[in-house]
């Protein structure tokens, strides 16, 4: 079968296209288009199967087969018929349609995976083939359909499960962390450079263990994919050919990096049944040799004896993890002491689902960066542990400075301003953006004094950087501010709110 298509569609979670378009291009593939779900790229099949092998961030990948104008139940089957599934799917395979949107008379998704199906019957009877079987769960030909604004995109999914699940962990705690999220939180806190350098790295809070084992593939070079099967296994010749060389060549790689790295991995939790977990975990990725994990309670937390410096991070408990806010700041504040006492000279990330809780540890957060964790809205703070940036530890859950607050008008007037001044600047950009679209593009940098921030444009994401205000603005003014930028800016912009990202420097 001679496959002509190079088009691809990488998904990932929200707050990891970024990330992930950086790691498109560190594997040479070209990105092509941006939509809020995920990226468009350009590569051949030993390309895609590279992604599926290599890529820490993205959750699925998808072989675009098919676009057409589709508004009805008859035009989705018709454009379902156009597909050679003859050369897909052999008698004994099965398959099965995942639809997404409505339009027209596709008034959901069942019935839109179901007049899929019926065109692909169509098209395999038509041919004098046997009817394949459709199934829920595990099929051979994943089939990813996705209707929207009067288009329909077809695709097949080349892993099949997605890629977050790497093979490594059947058990998880309360709160589990997605390994792809992991990953992400590793390359914000700048794990790729500590692991260069020999850094070590510790997790207070690990788990069961996911973080570390992430932490642990980037440092030996371990592909995330390597332990795990693909769909497109199961496809034909034209798209596994040159599929064993490449992992051969991962488990060589594999090999060196354990060979080369000198980091070393310690995690503690103060729930003895999640530890216990955590080392089942870490054995089936292949690092008990290298990474440690035990009980302990975070009062008695110390730093690894002979530990070089490197990162701290960690996923706390918080949320259902917790049984109040006012238990989640006592914690905080006995880590802020030990952190104080024990990793001076140490990088340190914090996922957090309130950002204000923070305020616990008396450290001063050099960034944020907003992500999700499945569905609940989170927060990564990331500090340098230095003395000169001690502070005293807030007392009061009332009085703490949110991070990031939530979108809200305080001023009409000065809003209004604010408003004008992005259509403006915007305006003289229109030229530049859309020459450039996946470029940053600065819309606004401190341009009205009430408003001390810079705001970015990438593609369909935002970027909100406050300026740390001086002693002379109140910290409630402050906030207010920072909440009228992020419901002004999105709105002007015509962006996705939940496509902001925010960070925090000091001029």
């Amino acid at each position: 079968m001679e496959l002509k298509t190079d088009d691809f569609f990488v998904t990932a979670s929200w707050g990891l296209l970024e990330l992930l378009a950086d790691e498109m291009a560190a594997f040479g593939i070209e990105v092509t288009g941006r939509a809020s779900a995920g990226l468009w790229v350009r590569t051949d099949m030993a390309g895609a199967r590279g992604i599926c092998l290599w890529s820490r961030l993205a959750s699925r990948v998808t072989l675009h087969l098919h676009r057409a104008p589709a508004d009805s139940a008859d035009t989705v089957r018709r454009a379902a018929r156009a597909i050679p599934w003859e050369a897909w799917l052999r008698p004994e395979m099965t398959f099965r349609v995942r639809f997404q949107g409505t339009h027209g008379d596709i008034l959901s998704p069942r019935f839109g995976a179901q007049c899929v199906k019926d065109g692909l019957m169509e098209r395999v009877r038509s041919q004098g083939g046997a009817e394949p079987i459709m199934t829920p769960d595990q099929p051979d030909l994943p089939i990813q359909a996705r209707l929207r604004h009067g288009q329909l995109e077809l695709g097949l999914d080349m892993a099949g499960v997605s890629l977050h699940q790497r093979g490594y962990r059947s058990e998880a705690g309360e709160a589990p962390l997605r390994e792809t999220l992991a990953a992400g939180l590793l390359y914000r806190a700048g794990w790729p450079e500590v692991a260069k350098a020999g850094g070590d790295l510790v997790d207070p809070f690990c788990g069961s263990g996911t973080i570390l084992v992430e932490a642990a593939m980037m440092a030996t070079d371990t592909a995330p994919g390597l332990f795990r099967g693909f769909a497109f296994e199961g496809w034909p010749g034209a798209v596994t050919e040159g599929w064993p060389a490449q992992r051969a060549e991962a488990d060589e790689r594999r090999k060196q990096g354990r060979a080369d790295s000198r980091s070393r991995f310690r995690g503690t939790d103060m729930d003895g049944r999640v530890v216990a977990a955590a080392w089942r975990n870490i054995e089936r990725a292949g690092f008990s040799d290298r990474i440690h994990v035990e009980k302990c309670d975070v009062a008695e937390w110390r730093m690894p004896e002979k530990a070089r410096t490197g990162l701290i991070l960690t996923n706390p408990p918080y949320g259902n993890r917790l049984e109040s806010r006012e238990r989640a700041a006592e914690l905080f504040r006995i880590l802020g002491e030990r952190l104080r006492s024990e990793a001076v000279g140490w990088r340190f990330g914090l996922l957090l689902s309130e950002s204000e809780l923070g305020h616990q540890l008396g450290l001063r957060s050099r960034r944020q960066y907003r992500f999700y964790n499945g569905s609940l809205e989170t927060t990564l703070l990331l500090f340098d542990i230095r003395e000169n940036e001690f502070r005293q530890p807030e007392q009061s859950l009332e009085e703490l400075r949110t991070g990031i607050p939530e979108p809200a008008i305080h001023n009409e007037e000065r809003a209004a301003m604010l408003a004008n001044r992005l259509r403006k600047n915007r305006r003289h950009l229109r030229r530049r953006i859309n020459q450039a679209p996946d470029e940053s593009h600065c819309l606004y940098d401190a341009d009205i004094p009430e408003y001390a921030v810079r705001i970015t444009q990438t593609g369909e994401q935002l970027t909100v950087t406050e300026y740390a205000p001086p002693a002379s603005v109140p910290e409630k003014a402050a906030r207010q501010r920072l909440a009228e930028v992020l419901a002004v800016a999105p709105d002007v912009l015509g962006m996705d709110p939940g496509a902001v990202s925010y960070e925090y420097v000091r001029r």
